[in-house]
């Protein structure tokens, strides 16, 4: 069976409940493994980072209680939406937490990712905005 890509990208709004978000940040806090060094971070062709956030670690089974339904729905998304073959996602895999703080002007800047052959991203993004 074939697929044909019909859309560029997919989204949801208010999928994952204030009340849940608390506690999927509450579980990250407890459980991350590291934070990410900044050298690791996106960078431009002169090597200027485009990214100046505070990246937390964590492993999936950690968070997949609040997680797995969502996580669902997004493999779902690219498989019949996009005709991704996708990996499942496992108890090992790692998940990054961007910290975004006003205070510290911090920013993701666009940028591409430069891949070999015919490997695509197919990426992610929470936006979990809350305030302590």
């Amino acid at each position: 069976m074939s697929f044909e890509k019909k859309f560029s990208y997919w989204r949801w709004c208010n999928l994952i409940p204030k009340k849940e978000i608390l506690k999927l940040n509450k579980l990250i806090e407890k459980n991350y493994i590291y934070t990410e060094d900044n050298k690791k971070h996106a960078h431009d062709s002169q090597g200027s980072s485009k990214k100046n956030t505070l990246v937390k670690v964590v492993q999936y089974k950690k968070i997949k209680t609040i997680l797995k339904d969502f996580i669902d729905l997004f493999v779902y998304a690219g498989r019949f939406n996009f005709g991704y073959d996708i990996f499942e996602v496992t108890d090992l895999d790692l998940l990054n937490l961007n910290i975004y703080s006003s205070k510290d002007k911090a920013k993701y800047d666009w940028h591409t990712k430069h891949m070999r052959g015919e490997t695509f991203i197919y990426l992610i993004i929470i936006n979990l905005k809350f305030q302590n």
